[in-house]
């Protein structure tokens, strides 16, 4: 099993922060910064820059896709695989607010499958990475099936026969994708609907984040979209992307221009 690395699927959004109103963009550094990925044979990325809650500077370098030289842009859709974590944590407390869910509530109350491991693991204990699980995508990949077509029964199966958890739940910190995963299955039994339609509704519709959407159909035609690549032991360029379908620790594909909107979010708080 190949651990993949994407260049393609790197994104950059940049925060500027301005007092002096005469600012001018030195957008040549920029350029400079990403220049190596800006080849007609390479995959690359895309970059906005952010002042005062508006795009400033947005522009694509490399390829999103070697095989019919199509160019990265603005507009361009990459997979931004963990970062869509922070959108799951952002679900969930939205749920929370409106009384759908607790934070603090016990994460077999939704998910009575899993095992009593002899102590209370929350809602909380999975977004921060406290609550003891084992990572399903380390057990995928010893057992290589990581690279397989994955469903979420795959993935819960995996989490529910361990048993037992690394460490007394809330004592430790342990980056864990199983609980965030966990968090789109309790999204979809709590609200009846899936993470990628609870998000819809929640966060990308109110944000006009008309280009954003939990990728849940490996399948899926996706316009403008990037593919990813990495490079084989010859030094060329070959096609890495996943067949994964589970969603919340992953999933989201976005572009520059849409994620500048959830940035912005932060500052305004129009949504939460």
């Amino acid at each position: 099993m190949k651990i993949h690395f994407a260049l393609a699927l790197l994104m950059s959004i940049m925060a500027v922060t301005v007092a002096n109103a005469q600012f001018q963009l030195d957008t040549k550094a920029i350029d400079q910064i990403f220049s190596q990925w800006d080849k007609s044979d390479s995959p690359g990325c895309a970059v906005a820059v952010l002042k005062d809650g508006k795009i400033v500077y947005a522009k694509g370098f490399g390829m999103a896709n070697l095989d019919d030289h199509v160019p990265n842009n603005p507009n361009t859709v990459f997979r931004i695989a963990s970062t869509s974590k922070q959108v799951t944590a952002a679900l969930m407390a939205l749920l929370a607010q409106e009384g759908v869910l607790s934070l603090d509530d016990d994460i077999r109350k939704w998910i009575p499958e899993l095992p009593d491991y002899g102590e209370k693991i929350t809602i909380r204990d999975l977004i921060h990475h406290v609550s003891g699980l084992r990572d399903y995508t380390s057990i995928m990949y010893l057992n290589d099936t990581l690279d397989d077509h994955c469903t979420d029964a795959d993935a819960l199966e995996v989490i529910c026969r361990q048993k037992g958890v690394n460490f007394e739940p809330g004592t430790q910190f342990s980056y864990c994708n199983s609980g965030y995963f966990l968090l789109s299955v309790i999204c979809k039994r709590a609200t009846g609907d899936s993470i990628r339609v609870s998000a819809d509704k929640h966060i990308f519709q109110p944000l006009n984040m008309k280009q954003t959407h939990f990728h849940d159909n490996y399948r899926e035609i996706v316009p403008h979209r990037a593919v990813g690549y990495e490079r084989n032991e010859d030094g060329d360029w070959e096609i890495s992307t996943t067949r994964l379908e589970m969603c919340g620790d992953g999933g989201i594909f976005t572009t520059v221009r849409d994620y500048a909107l959830w940035d912005e979010n932060f500052y305004t708080g129009q949504v939460g």
